[in-house]
């Protein structure tokens, strides 16, 4: 027989990493997870970086803990689905998120935030400007050709591409353990 056996329980199949095959008991897709769904890939124009969905008008609505109650459910968090599998994700995150932060503090220029405090000078910062259409900020056709050759002259700096892992590295790990921290939170204090 190839591959991983499934294992049986009296309650139905179970297979790794999947939890039970009953009714609501399967994985949550990745990209419906709250703490992935709730993220946009760039900031709005006010320099919110969450979606803002059921009411809600800041970026603080959607991680404050009275602000998560309302919106996590069994369709967007492994907490109310399957939580056994979920408090194994929260102390995988925690766990990295703290290994992390302290590489973090004891290597601060290894971060990759250097690259971004050193190098996004002023005249990078107003290409960016020119360039942001969520700015609603009117320029010339020239303007936009000179802001573009600014920002791809920064993207394209030696140091950029090693920064710039570090960094997404560092602030993906940081993200979720802050992300998944914050959800058990929530659901811990709903218990009590």
């Amino acid at each position: 027989m190839g591959g991983k056996q499934q294992r049986k329980s009296s309650g139905g199949a179970w297979a790794k990493g999947k939890g039970h095959s009953g009714e609501g008991s399967h994985a949550i897709g990745k990209s419906e997870l709250y703490l992935v769904d709730v993220l946009r890939a760039y900031p709005a124009e006010d320099g919110s970086i969450f979606v803002k969905r059921a009411s809600a008008s800041r970026d603080l609505d959607l991680v404050a803990s009275e602000g998560m109650a309302g919106r996590l459910s069994s369709s967007n968090a492994e907490s109310h689905r399957r939580p056994g599998k979920w408090l194994s994700m929260v102390a995988a995150s925690v766990a990295e998120a703290a290994r992390t932060a302290q590489y973090a503090v004891e290597n601060l220029d290894a971060t990759g935030l250097d690259f971004f405090a050193s190098e996004a000078t002023d005249e990078v910062l107003e290409a960016c400007a020119v360039l942001d259409t969520t700015r609603k900020q009117e320029s010339s056709q020239q303007q936009r050709a000179a802001a573009m050759q600014t920002l791809l002259s920064f993207a394209a700096d030696e140091r950029a591409e090693g920064s710039l892992t570090r960094l997404a590295l560092m602030s993906a790990k940081l993200y979720v353990g802050a992300m998944q921290t914050l959800q058990a939170r929530r659901v811990f204090s709903c218990r009590r």
